[in-house]
Protein backbone atom coordinates (compact mmCIF):
# COMPACT_ATOMS: atom_id res chain seq x y z
CA UNK A 1 0.00 0.00 0.00
CA UNK A 2 1.51 3.26 -0.89
CA UNK A 3 1.94 5.66 1.79
CA UNK A 4 1.07 9.29 1.24
CA UNK A 5 2.97 11.14 3.98
CA UNK A 6 1.56 13.07 6.25
CA UNK A 7 -1.34 14.95 5.27
CA UNK A 8 -4.77 16.14 6.27
CA UNK A 9 -7.63 14.97 4.39
CA UNK A 10 -11.72 16.35 4.13
CA UNK A 11 -14.57 15.72 1.49
CA UNK A 12 -15.74 19.08 -0.18
CA UNK A 13 -18.94 19.15 -1.88
CA UNK A 14 -19.96 22.13 -3.77
CA UNK A 15 -23.05 23.61 -3.63
CA UNK A 16 -25.02 24.09 -6.43
CA UNK A 17 -28.50 25.96 -8.15
CA UNK A 18 -29.26 27.66 -5.05
CA UNK A 19 -29.68 31.41 -4.51
CA UNK A 20 -28.14 33.53 -1.79
CA UNK A 21 -29.43 36.89 -0.64
CA UNK A 22 -27.24 39.48 1.02
CA UNK A 23 -27.83 42.17 3.32
CA UNK A 24 -25.51 44.59 4.05
CA UNK A 25 -24.24 46.31 7.12
CA UNK A 26 -22.85 49.35 6.27
CA UNK A 27 -22.44 53.25 7.20
CA UNK A 28 -21.97 56.56 5.49
CA UNK A 29 -18.96 57.05 7.21
CA UNK A 30 -18.34 60.69 9.50
CA UNK A 31 -19.79 63.87 7.10
CA UNK A 32 -19.15 67.27 8.17
CA UNK A 33 -22.28 69.19 8.51
CA UNK A 34 -22.87 71.93 5.97
CA UNK A 35 -25.05 74.41 7.57
CA UNK A 36 -24.28 75.50 11.07
CA UNK A 37 -26.92 78.07 12.83
CA UNK A 38 -27.84 79.56 16.14
CA UNK A 39 -31.04 78.55 17.19
CA UNK A 40 -32.38 81.39 19.51
CA UNK A 41 -33.75 80.20 22.73
CA UNK A 42 -33.69 83.12 24.42
CA UNK A 43 -29.95 81.71 25.69
CA UNK A 44 -26.15 82.91 25.33
CA UNK A 45 -26.22 82.85 21.24
CA UNK A 46 -23.47 81.26 18.91
CA UNK A 47 -21.73 83.01 17.08
CA UNK A 48 -19.55 82.39 14.11
CA UNK A 49 -21.85 79.39 13.21
CA UNK A 50 -20.19 79.24 10.20
CA UNK A 51 -16.77 77.29 11.71
CA UNK A 52 -18.07 74.01 12.58
CA UNK A 53 -17.27 72.66 8.95
CA UNK A 54 -14.12 71.44 9.13
CA UNK A 55 -11.57 70.65 11.38
CA UNK A 56 -9.25 73.48 11.40
CA UNK A 57 -9.19 75.05 14.96
CA UNK A 58 -11.47 78.02 13.55
CA UNK A 59 -14.21 77.92 16.28
CA UNK A 60 -17.99 78.73 16.61
CA UNK A 61 -18.34 80.54 20.21
CA UNK A 62 -20.36 81.57 22.85
CA UNK A 63 -20.16 84.35 25.54
CA UNK A 64 -20.00 82.70 28.66
CA UNK A 65 -23.06 84.69 31.09
CA UNK A 66 -23.15 83.09 35.04
CA UNK A 67 -25.42 80.36 35.53
CA UNK A 68 -26.81 80.99 32.09
CA UNK A 69 -28.08 77.74 29.45
CA UNK A 70 -26.64 78.44 25.61
CA UNK A 71 -28.52 78.47 23.06
CA UNK A 72 -28.39 75.81 20.39
CA UNK A 73 -26.11 75.26 18.13
CA UNK A 74 -27.30 73.15 14.98
CA UNK A 75 -25.39 71.97 12.36
CA UNK A 76 -27.35 70.49 9.28
CA UNK A 77 -26.86 68.04 6.38
CA UNK A 78 -27.57 71.05 3.42
CA UNK A 79 -25.77 68.62 1.44
CA UNK A 80 -27.67 65.42 2.34
CA UNK A 81 -26.42 61.64 2.45
CA UNK A 82 -27.89 59.44 -0.10
CA UNK A 83 -29.01 56.20 2.12
CA UNK A 84 -31.01 53.85 0.25
CA UNK A 85 -34.91 54.30 0.28
CA UNK A 86 -35.37 50.39 0.98
CA UNK A 87 -32.69 50.71 3.72
CA UNK A 88 -33.09 50.37 7.47
CA UNK A 89 -31.26 52.52 9.59
CA UNK A 90 -29.53 51.09 12.26
CA UNK A 91 -27.92 53.95 14.45
CA UNK A 92 -26.32 57.60 14.04
CA UNK A 93 -23.13 58.75 15.54
CA UNK A 94 -22.46 62.58 16.42
CA UNK A 95 -18.85 63.53 16.98
CA UNK A 96 -17.70 67.27 17.88
CA UNK A 97 -14.95 69.31 18.79
CA UNK A 98 -15.05 71.25 21.72
CA UNK A 99 -12.98 73.39 23.97
CA UNK A 100 -13.24 76.36 26.78
CA UNK A 101 -11.02 78.99 25.41
CA UNK A 102 -8.86 80.21 27.81
CA UNK A 103 -10.45 78.71 30.92
CA UNK A 104 -11.68 74.97 31.71
CA UNK A 105 -14.63 73.22 33.09
CA UNK A 106 -16.88 76.38 33.69
CA UNK A 107 -19.49 74.40 31.64
CA UNK A 108 -21.29 72.03 34.17
CA UNK A 109 -23.73 70.11 31.21
CA UNK A 110 -24.02 69.73 28.01
CA UNK A 111 -26.71 67.77 25.91
CA UNK A 112 -26.21 66.89 22.03
CA UNK A 113 -29.71 65.93 20.09
CA UNK A 114 -30.59 64.72 16.54
CA UNK A 115 -32.51 67.66 14.26
CA UNK A 116 -34.84 67.45 11.53
CA UNK A 117 -36.69 69.97 9.82
CA UNK A 118 -36.26 72.83 12.45
CA UNK A 119 -36.97 70.31 15.21
CA UNK A 120 -35.10 68.42 17.72
CA UNK A 121 -36.05 64.50 17.22
CA UNK A 122 -35.73 61.45 19.86
CA UNK A 123 -33.89 61.75 23.26
CA UNK A 124 -31.02 64.19 24.00
CA UNK A 125 -27.53 62.39 25.24
CA UNK A 126 -26.49 64.62 28.32
CA UNK A 127 -23.71 64.32 30.63
CA UNK A 128 -21.89 66.57 33.21
CA UNK A 129 -18.35 67.13 31.88
CA UNK A 130 -16.62 69.93 31.74
CA UNK A 131 -15.15 71.22 28.05
CA UNK A 132 -10.97 71.23 28.85
CA UNK A 133 -8.94 74.48 27.97
CA UNK A 134 -7.69 71.95 25.48
CA UNK A 135 -9.60 70.80 22.42
CA UNK A 136 -11.01 67.21 22.56
CA UNK A 137 -12.93 65.09 20.40
CA UNK A 138 -16.60 63.73 21.80
CA UNK A 139 -18.41 60.90 19.78
CA UNK A 140 -21.91 60.29 21.02
CA UNK A 141 -24.15 57.38 19.74
CA UNK A 142 -23.23 54.28 18.36
CA UNK A 143 -23.67 51.85 15.40
CA UNK A 144 -27.66 50.95 17.00
CA UNK A 145 -28.31 53.63 18.69
CA UNK A 146 -31.29 55.08 17.55
CA UNK A 147 -31.26 58.23 20.23
CA UNK A 148 -35.02 57.41 20.67
CA UNK A 149 -36.31 58.55 17.23
CA UNK A 150 -37.96 56.34 14.74
CA UNK A 151 -35.34 57.14 12.02
CA UNK A 152 -35.85 56.01 8.28
CA UNK A 153 -34.13 56.89 4.93
CA UNK A 154 -36.25 59.43 4.17
CA UNK A 155 -35.23 61.73 7.91
CA UNK A 156 -31.68 60.82 7.27
CA UNK A 157 -31.61 62.04 3.86
CA UNK A 158 -33.13 65.26 4.52
CA UNK A 159 -31.61 68.67 3.71
CA UNK A 160 -32.52 69.74 7.25
CA UNK A 161 -31.33 66.49 9.11
CA UNK A 162 -28.22 67.46 11.30
CA UNK A 163 -27.64 67.84 15.42
CA UNK A 164 -27.91 70.76 18.25
CA UNK A 165 -25.54 71.27 20.75
CA UNK A 166 -25.49 73.28 23.82
CA UNK A 167 -24.80 73.90 27.19
CA UNK A 168 -25.13 75.43 30.67
CA UNK A 169 -22.42 77.82 32.41
CA UNK A 170 -21.71 77.38 35.98
CA UNK A 171 -22.77 79.93 38.58
CA UNK A 172 -19.12 81.00 39.19
CA UNK A 173 -18.09 84.45 38.62
CA UNK A 174 -18.19 85.42 34.72
CA UNK A 175 -14.62 85.49 34.00
CA UNK A 176 -14.16 82.50 32.40
CA UNK A 177 -13.54 81.57 28.62
CA UNK A 178 -15.67 80.94 25.85
CA UNK A 179 -17.26 77.89 24.74
CA UNK A 180 -15.75 76.55 21.24
CA UNK A 181 -17.24 74.06 18.98
CA UNK A 182 -14.85 73.36 16.04
CA UNK A 183 -16.49 70.78 13.90
CA UNK A 184 -19.88 68.45 13.90
CA UNK A 185 -19.86 66.09 11.97
CA UNK A 186 -22.74 62.76 11.34
CA UNK A 187 -22.53 58.89 10.73
CA UNK A 188 -25.78 56.87 9.92
CA UNK A 189 -25.34 53.43 9.96
CA UNK A 190 -27.96 51.10 8.37
CA UNK A 191 -28.92 47.82 6.89
CA UNK A 192 -29.13 47.46 3.33
CA UNK A 193 -32.12 45.35 1.74
CA UNK A 194 -31.22 42.19 0.73
CA UNK A 195 -30.38 41.51 -2.81
CA UNK A 196 -31.78 39.47 -5.01
CA UNK A 197 -29.89 35.69 -5.37
CA UNK A 198 -27.60 34.30 -7.48
CA UNK A 199 -27.65 30.67 -8.83
CA UNK A 200 -23.69 29.30 -8.04
CA UNK A 201 -22.27 26.75 -10.79
CA UNK A 202 -21.41 23.18 -10.56
CA UNK A 203 -18.02 22.64 -8.82
CA UNK A 204 -17.76 19.58 -8.25
CA UNK A 205 -17.40 16.35 -5.20
CA UNK A 206 -13.71 15.51 -4.23
CA UNK A 207 -11.15 14.62 -1.77
CA UNK A 208 -8.95 17.47 -0.52
CA UNK A 209 -5.77 16.59 0.83
CA UNK A 210 -2.79 18.47 2.14
CA UNK A 211 0.72 17.51 2.29
CA UNK A 212 3.76 19.17 2.92
CA UNK A 213 3.86 20.74 -0.61
CA UNK A 214 -0.01 22.17 0.16
CA UNK A 215 -3.26 21.61 -0.97
CA UNK A 216 -4.99 19.10 -4.11
CA UNK A 217 -7.25 17.41 -5.03
CA UNK A 218 -7.86 13.74 -6.02
CA UNK A 219 -10.32 11.60 -7.65
CA UNK A 220 -12.56 15.00 -8.70
CA UNK A 221 -16.10 14.02 -9.80
CA UNK A 222 -17.00 14.92 -13.20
Amino acid sequence: MRRLGTFLACAIVAVCGYAVSVSLFTATGFSFVTLGENVNDAGVAWASTTSIYANDDVYATSTPVQNSIMDKLRGTMSTPFAVPGTATINGVEVRYRRLEIASGNDITSTSVQLTRAGAVIGSASTNATGWAISEEVVTLGGAADLWGAALTPTIVNDTDFGAVIWGQWSNDPPDFGEAGVDSIEINVHYTEAATGGKHLPVLGVGLLVKKQTGWRVLDKAA
